[in-house]
């Protein structure tokens, strides 16, 4: 059985879109080498920008506090789609991670900011 077919058809469409903004964004050498300075950086900022326009960064957290209210399905679909299509969006797991503790552990405070 594919793993594809244990997706819902929303998750497809969101593993397509990420596998698409990767072939529009980052789908050449050329593309990647001028992302991250020739291999030399792993992160690009304005990429990562457009990424998090997308709402992508912000895919586990909850919606009152701005994010996509996404699981943990959706997540790995990022990560996985993320790395498929060499987005150079360094850190993006640590961060999610990080979000997902905040929002078990944190204050409101915390949540908020």
């Amino acid at each position: 059985m594919s793993a594809s077919l244990l997706l819902t058809e929303e998750q497809r469409d969101f593993r397509d879109a990420i596998r698409d903004f990767a072939q529009r964004e980052c789908g050449t050498r050329e593309q990647r080498d001028r992302l991250t300075d020739g291999g030399a950086e792993a992160h690009n900022a304005e990429l990562y920008a457009k990424y998090a326009q997308l709402g992508w960064a912000g895919v586990l957290i909850p919606e009152a506090y701005g994010g996509a209210a996404g699981s943990m399905v959706d997540m790995c679909v990022l990560m996985e789609e993320s790395m498929r299509g060499l987005i150079p969006v360094n850190g993006m797991v640590t961060t999610l991670v990080v979000a997902g503790a905040y929002e078990r552990f944190g204050t409101d405070e915390q949540r908020e900011r």
